[in-house]
């Protein structure tokens, strides 16, 4: 996320995508000594089929296009942490 990115407006951009039903923030906001801020969230989502992947990388591709955000990151999916081919998924 870009330094000057406010937490509430990213939110509630992520809240208004498709697919997005809950959005909530895990932790505080981690800004590094080299100007990044990391923002660690959960997303609710209604999934529009039943491959976990595509709808991962869907929903991770939505939330990559909005403003000031650089890198996302998929962490777990249900609570377990998830990897693609032993790789973690990130747009």
């Amino acid at each position: 996320m870009d330094t000057d990115a406010h937490v509430p407006d990213t939110l509630t951009r992520i809240r208004a995508l498709p697919m997005v039903t809950v959005v909530g923030q895990k932790e505080p906001v981690n800004r590094t000594a080299k100007g990044n801020t990391i923002l660690e969230v959960y997303i609710k989502f209604l999934p529009s089929s039943g491959n976990s992947y595509k709808n991962l990388l869907a929903i991770a591709k939505l939330v990559k296009s909005l403003p000031s955000l650089k890198i996302v990151r998929v962490i777990s999916l249900e609570g377990r942490p998830i990897l693609f081919k032993g790789q973690p998924i990130v747009v």
